[in-house]
């Protein structure tokens, strides 16, 4: 999906760029464009939630 001048002027002026890591966050207003993913969603946003709790398991840390 191309991303058109006025969708980045819009999503600028938001300001929602300002506190994130590479200035998007697939959460919010950009997520809408992006194609795929490879791997986790949240993942992505910061920290792989599954992979974390696995991890966790494995260690006997957490029981769930």
């Amino acid at each position: 999906m191309a991303v058109s001048q006025a969708q980045i002027a819009h999503y600028i002026a938001s300001g929602e760029h300002r506190d994130k890591a590479g200035s998007y966050g697939i959460q919010g207003m950009a997520g809408a464009w992006i194609k795929r993913i490879d791997g986790s969603y949240t993942g992505v946003m910061g920290l792989p939630i599954y992979e974390t709790a696995e991890l966790l398991r494995k260690h006997h840390i957490i029981q769930i």
